[in-house]
Formats: structure tokens, sequence, C-alpha cells
């Protein structure tokens, strides 16, 4: 992936420009220092992917993100933040972002959060991810028909790959009872957990219960 990094902090850029090249051998193709000079980027250079810090001068992450989503709805966007809020985290998303990872965990996660936007996943850092998960519990346990309704977007197949999955199947079971590829159970697994808004096998089996399947 090509990879633009978007800080007002030439140390971050510096720490994260070592870590993408370095160790998870990617190519960054510049770098910007606000939220202006990260739009003129991503028009002259077409990355793949920006990893853009939320709290920038000009046009701050949101703002940027916002704008570069309109006009280049192809290009990934990463936010970093140094905040583990969950009105950010939705601002964010809502502004086109991927994915949203803290900055005090950014060299552990980024690779695993660059992993899954490229496969159109989102990721949010686990604190993030917990808090929004105790939100999606705390709807379930309300019966809210909004959560009902994503269970009921998935697919017949996936549906039957996610009971399995709540029973605590493995892929390759799930593959052999279903005759279809571990591969293929992976693929939709990966989707399950797109549309319910999840990470885990735990939230799987927790989802499960509550919808008492």
């Amino acid at each position: 992936m090509k990879i633009l990094l978007a800080d007002d902090h030439a140390i971050v850029r510096s720490g994260l420009r070592s870590l993408l090249v370095h160790d998870l051998k990617m190519d960054v193709v510049g770098e910007a220092s606000n939220g202006q000079e990260a739009i003129n980027a991503a028009e002259s250079l077409m990355p793949d992917l920006i990893i853009m810090d939320i709290e920038m001068p000009v046009l701050d992450g949101i703002q940027a993100s916002t704008i570069i989503k309109e006009r280049f709805p192809d290009i990934k966007i990463i936010i970093l933040s140094m905040h583990a809020t969950k009105s950010l985290a939705k601002k964010a998303l809502k502004a086109g972002a991927s994915g949203f990872v803290l900055k005090s965990q950014a060299f552990e996660e980024l690779a695993n959060a660059i992993n899954a936007v490229k496969k159109n996943l989102r990721y949010l850092s686990d604190p993030l991810a917990n808090m929004v998960f105790e939100d999606y519990l705390k709807l379930l346990s309300e019966g809210n028909d909004e959560i009902y309704a994503l269970y009921n977007s998935l697919t017949s197949r996936e549906k039957e790959i996610f009971n399995y999955l709540a029973k605590g199947y493995e892929r390759v079971i799930i593959a052999e009872i279903l005759n279809l590829s571990p591969k293929t159970v992976d693929n939709h697994k990966a989707s399950i957990k797109e549309k319910l808004h999840i990470k885990s096998q735990v939230d799987i089996i927790k989802i499960a219960k509550y919808l008492q399947l």
C-alpha cells in the first residue's frame, strides 16, 4: 500500500515512517503537517491509505477526512488520537475513516488496523471497541429492534455460520459440515463481524446469548 502520513509533529511522523517502512515493509509516499496539506497531498500522490492525526492546525483530521473522502472515496483513512472517547471515534467513522487507533497503542496496533482496512473492514483500538460493544450489549438488553435488524441483515449462509461459531465450532469443522473451504468460512466470518460491528469470537457468543439463539 502507498501510505501518506499526516501529523503536525515531525517526530511522530518520523517514528511512524520508521515503523511502516522498516518493520512493516510498506511504502510511505509522503507526509503532511496539517489537514490542508493532507488534502493537497492526497490529490497529488493518490495514496491507498492516509494515517492521520485527529488534532492538527488549519484543518483537523476529521475535517480533512470528510473532504478527502468526498473527493477521493477510494482512499482509506486511519485516524490517530490521544483520546479514547466514543464521541471522537464516531465522528471519525462518520467522516469516512475506516479505523481509529489510539496514539498510545499505535505501534502495537497499526499493523492489525492496516490489515483490517485492506480487507474493507473497520478497526477500533481495543479500549474503544470495548466501549462501543458495551453500548451494543446495552441495546441488546433493552431489546432494541435495530440490533435484531443487524442480525437479520446477515445472509442465510452467514446466519448458519454465526450459529456454528456461537456454539464454539472451529472453522475447519464448519467448513466440513457445510461443504465449504476454510477460506470461505473465514470470509463469511469477516463479513459477519463487519455487519454486526464486532471484533471477536467472544462477541459472537455474547450476541447469540442475548438474541437467545
